[in-house]
């Protein structure tokens, strides 16, 4: 029962077939002519959105169709199975599916009326275990139809009652991230019908309080209470999972560059908002025309259908957010351009100027945590953002420190639409990296270069110490000069990671950032196939301000899993600390000393205890004294604060303002508080919080999974 399920809807389109196709576009004089704006959706696919949606009410994986004991629920959402939706041309659906391993369960092709016998040409022909549907044809009396077909196909023989147990519509797109998951979850526990709020607010309430349920359930079921036992129990186990309960968060966060709103004449009224208009597209019925509809409403329907499908994904909640305010895009265009101007000119950021500017994209950004559901955000245990502005370095209200320090936070594309739809959606690729893995570190700058020669300096030495530590995981440093050395490089080591030392480059007339690989520019899409993480260890590689086509996002197009980058121009040697430190706290995981199921995880605690060094970097003497042990012996401040305890002083949402008040304790000890406080008048840039993690590093894990059977 573990084949995966596959769903394949198809789309008429003019240029379906084996053309050449680029997947960057650098000409910013183009019109967007056949695609929604600003997000660019093509308008081929708008007619597959409710065909889309559809399958988001089927089921998901064999688990469900059947029932499950209510203590493997936890495991199952942890395994995060995702429905797996082929979305292509007409022609392409053979190719493309020949493509699907065959262990996979070809499932259900939908596609457009006007192609019903090539439809089912291809249904015959390819092994499709259900009869095709077309567009038309779907309606809530067809999806209970195929609920039973396909607990048929992957349960065989069920009682009847299960059969007919099916996932109603949801009643709208702004709060479906909320509500399909809940309705899923409500349906293993026997009560689908149950009625949930209407309103956004009481309904994401409702939906926590019935997660807490399944926890305290799923407790006392494990421990095999009676049935009696539970019922005096469950009351107070149901408090005590509502209190610690934490689930991962999908949102939806809309909203363009003004440069990118410009080029298309958009006004920011126009920009995707989670409110359904009265009268406009609405998933009620089956099938939704989409015709008569705004391109805003269109673009909103593909947003939610990401979130809902990840928010299905994890079997928790998904929601829709404001549109960024052009204002934080233009903060964050300015704080992107003051770093690198200063960059150029060899000269580090200004903590003025950057603590100024990051407190003009707070102050803009309050719409956003204004939103009513915004407070669920912090609630959260790790936070998917589908959008193009990095929402992890704004803080929210009330804490001092950016969203990134109080929780995991990564990143999936959004623009253009017509890519991160069907990407979106596509099977979803693990990679198991908990029986240990193997590093590349390209070195790609000139030696001839400063910076190339402490890259060096500091790699080699990493290098031939890295397998000392965890004989199971090994790196090897490689000079790459060239993309096709680095190409080479990449199919000679096979890596499990890619360390990508380089200069990042931005090209402002183009709207382009990449990285340089010797004297050559690469925007990544020449080096493919890549490994699962690939880490650039390169400046301002992923800005967002100006909607920027990136390195970092189109490294995903080349196979990696998830990638890791800079939003502005970072101290080169500062860099190299950070992204050693993610390696070992990776290796820490596979020898047992620290508990992080992905590298999701691991970079959160990285990039969260990394503020110590974002505070002693603000003066040279300052770390120069915190590394330094006493003339008379003993440990250092560094020392002192890593092993003494320190970290379970920093409070969530004060991570900064704990560890300076942590550092003058440690300096009042030395007797040196006054020279501690005068240093920190000089104040520092949280370098550590201009970092993205883009992709699915949540699927990359670093300890071995679970088996159920031992729950």
């Amino acid at each position: 029962m573990s084949e995966p399920i596959l769903y394949v809807v198809a789309f008429s389109s003019e240029d379906d077939s084996d053309a050449a196709y680029s997947p960057i576009t650098t000409d910013w004089e183009q019109s967007g002519e056949g695609s929604t704006r600003p997000q660019l959706l093509s308008r081929e696919i708008v007619p597959a959105l409710p065909a889309l949606w559809y399958c988001l009410h089927l089921p998901k994986s064999p688990h469900d169709v059947v029932d499950i004991r209510i203590k493997y629920l936890p495991w199952l959402q942890k395994a995060a199975f995702a429905h797996n939706v082929l979305l292509v041309p007409m022609g392409l659906v053979r190719r493309s599916v020949m493509g699907i391993p065959n262990e996979w369960s070809r499932t259900l092709l939908i596609g457009p009326d006007d192609e019903r016998a090539e439809l089912d040409r291809l249904g015959r022909d390819l092994g499709f275990g259900l009869p095709v549907a077309v567009f038309s044809e779907l309606s809530t009396m067809s999806l209970r139809t195929h609920w039973k077909a396909i607990a048929e196909i992957h349960a065989g023989p069920v009682p009847a009652g299960l059969r007919e147990t099916d996932i109603e519509p949801v009643r709208a797109l702004d709060t479906a991230g909320i509500e399909l998951p809940t309705r899923r979850l409500l349906r293993q526990l026997g009560n689908k019908n149950m009625e949930l709020p209407t309103d956004p607010e009481s309904m994401v309430l409702e939906a926590w309080r019935i997660q807490a349920f399944v926890s305290a359930l799923a407790r006392l079921d494990s421990e095999n209470c009676t049935a009696a036992e539970a019922g005096d129990r469950l009351s107070s186990e149901w408090e005590a999972a509502a209190q610690r309960l934490r689930r991962p968060l999908t949102i939806g966060l809309p909203g363009v560059s003004p440069k990118q709103r410009r080029l298309y004449q958009v006004q920011h009224e126009d920009t995707p908002t989670p409110v359904v208009t009265p009268g406009g597209p609405s998933i009620s019925a089956w099938p939704e025309r989409y015709e008569v509809a705004s391109d805003s409403e269109i673009e909103s329907s593909a947003i939610a259908l990401l979130v809902a499908h990840q928010a299905v994904a994890d079997d928790s909640i998904g929601m829709m957010m404001p549109a960024v305010p052009p204002k934080a895009f233009t903060a964050l265009a300015a704080l992107e351009q003051h770093c690198s101007d200063l960059a150029k000119r060899g000269q580090s950021a200004r903590p003025p100027a950057v603590r100024k500017l990051l407190k003009q994209l707070n102050k803009a950004m309050l719409p956003v945590w204004e939103a009513p559901l915004a407070n669920n955000l912090v609630r959260s245990s790790a936070l998917t953002v589908i959008g193009s502005f990095p929402i992890g370095l704004s803080s929210p209200p009330g804490s001092s420190d950016a969203l990134s320090c109080l929780m995991p936070v990564s990143y999936r594309p959004l623009l253009p639409l017509t890519r991160s739809v069907p990407n979106g959606l596509l099977p979803r690729r693990d990679a198991q990296l908990g029986e240990g893995f193997k590093v590349l570190v390209a070195e790609c700058i000139l030696a001839e270069d400063p910076v190339g020669q402490a890259s060096r300096r500091a790699w080699g030495a990493v290098s031939a110490m890295f397998s000392r530590d965890d004989p199971r995981s090994s790196m090897t440093y490689q000079v790459t000069l060239s993309v096709d050395d680095l190409r080479s490089a990449i199919a000679e080591h096979t890596p499990d990671v890619l360390v990508i030392s380089a200069h990042g480059f931005s090209n402002p007339a183009q709207n382009v950032a990449g990285i340089q690989v010797g004297k050559e520019l690469s925007l990544g899409i020449d080096l493919g196939p890549l490994p699962p993480l690939v880490i650039l260890s390169a400046c301002h590689v992923a800005p967002r301000g100006t909607g920027a086509v990136t390195v970092a996002d189109l490294l995903l197009r080349e196979g990696a899993i998830a990638v890791l980058g800079t939003l502005v121009p970072v101290n080169v040697l500062h860099n190299a600390v950070l992204m050693q430190r993610l390696l070992v706290y990776m290796t820490e995981v596979l020898a047992g000393r620290e508990d992080h199921r992905s590298v999701r995880e691991v970079w959160h605690r990285v990039q969260t205890s990394n503020a110590v060094h974002d505070v002693t970097s603000g003066h040279p003497m300052f770390e120069k004294w915190f590394m330094t042990r006493p003339p008379a012996g003993g440990p250092s401040p560094h020392e002192i604060f890593k092993l003494g305890g320190s970290a379970k002083r920093l409070r969530r949402g004060n991570v900064y303002g704990d560890t300076e008040a942590r550092l003058l304790e440690i300096a009042d000890g030395f007797g040196d508080k006054d020279r501690v406080t005068n240093w920190l008048k000089n104040d520092y840039v949280p370098e550590s919080a201009f970092y993205c993690l883009i992709g699915d590093p949540d699927r990359i894990h670093l300890q071995q999974p679970k088996d159920p059977s031992s729950i």
